[in-house]
């Protein structure tokens, strides 16, 4: 939020572990620009943040979280990309406020029992594009976060991992503006026990 500059690099890794030499987003000068990442613990519990110069705020949520090796559930697993959702054939674009609902599990190779899906978001250029759009797992309240900010003149595509509603389905929720959005399912994350 608030960049100095355009491009800086932001990076995210586990605390305590050498500092990355790629990052996991860039910024625009002046504007918000929402990513997300899958990003390792330390030992401490900590993640470390920071940017590649220049300066920024940034606003950091915690959305999920995945289990190491030895556990029962919780793994990270691909799938071929298979398209969810496109506006664009429709001719329907998503507005404001509006929640555009779809089933995941028992597509694409997502088990009934998966707790989350990793998701590739796109919002599509065009006249009134801008706002956020937010995923969350059908019927979950809207949270005050954004996962991606729309743009009029560019695509804008961020990958996010979507807890899972009970009926195994995702909601993308639009806040301002109007536009089309193109959703691909990536892969899933398997049950994950509950959190001691």
């Amino acid at each position: 939020v608030s960049a100095s500059a355009s491009g800086l690099p932001l990076l995210s890794w586990a605390s305590g572990q050498p500092r990355p030499t790629t990052s996991n987003g860039n910024t625009v000068r002046g504007q918000a620009v929402a990513t997300q990442a899958v990003v390792g613990v330390g030992r401490d519990g900590r993640i470390a943040l920071a940017t590649g110069g220049g300066s920024t705020h940034l606003v950091v949520d915690v959305v999920g979280y995945v289990i190491g090796p030895g556990s029962s559930g919780g793994h990270l697993r691909p799938v071929p990309a298979t398209r969810l959702v496109d506006t664009r054939t429709t001719g329907v674009p998503l507005a404001s406020g509006q929640r555009l609902a779809q089933r995941v599990t028992g597509r694409g190779g997502v088990p009934v029992g998966a707790s989350a899906a990793l998701l590739t978001v796109t919002s599509v250029p065009g006249r009134g594009a801008t706002g956020t759009l937010v995923l969350v797992g059908n019927g979950e309240r809207t949270p005050p976060t954004s996962d991606l900010n729309a743009r009029a003149d560019v695509p804008v595509a961020r990958q996010v991992l979507v807890p899972l509603g009970v009926d195994g389905g995702v909601a993308v929720v639009r806040s301002g503006g109007t536009g089309h959005v193109v959703v691909d399912l990536v892969g899933y994350v398997t049950a994950v026990p509950a959190p001691t």
